[in-house]
């Protein structure tokens, strides 16, 4: 009976340390200051063009570009002159040129982008009820070579 009473012990102090080391594993991690040898940037990089009003909600990469979506309407690069982009405009990640092909006019706020899978295209969704003055309700899908809505795609309306 004695030994019965001495390995319970045993087996509850066990038990004790292994939950003592469990509780030390889940908790939270302690914050790590590192040394950094340079202050950040304030610009970090000086190709992106530059939203005049409103701001930016979405970025995507479609190929070799890339889409920024939000309640702007307008845009500069560099010194360069004021454009005109109503919510979403496009612009090479290299140079940090507004592409002048990809147009597309929206009457409200980009709230979100998602690159499709074939590449050329990227779906919108926001708070539009017009793109290119075709009454489209929040969700469309753009070509991003000219802008141009991509007929093809019919939002379901969910059940």
């Amino acid at each position: 009976m004695h030994q019965v009473k001495f390995q319970r012990r045993r087996l509850l102090a066990g038990f004790a340390a292994l939950a003592a080391l469990l509780g030390l594993l889940a908790a939270p991690a302690a914050g790590v200051n590192l040394a950094h040898s340079v202050v950040v940037s304030a610009d970090p990089s000086s190709t992106t063009p530059n939203v005049l009003d409103g701001q930016v909600n979405a970025i995507v990469q479609v190929g070799g570009k890339m889409i920024v979506g939000g309640t702007f309407t307008q845009v500069r690069r560099g010194g360069g002159p004021i454009l005109t982009r109503n919510r979403i405009f496009a612009f090479d990640p290299a140079t940090g040129n507004v592409d002048t092909a990809f147009v597309p006019s929206l009457n409200g706020n980009v709230n979100a982008l998602e690159p499709a899978s074939d590449g050329q295209s990227v779906f919108v969704g926001g708070a539009f009820t017009t793109v290119n003055v075709t009454a489209i309700s929040r969700l469309t899908k753009l070509d991003v070579t000219n802008g141009q809505r991509v007929t093809a795609f019919t939002p379901t309306p969910p059940l």
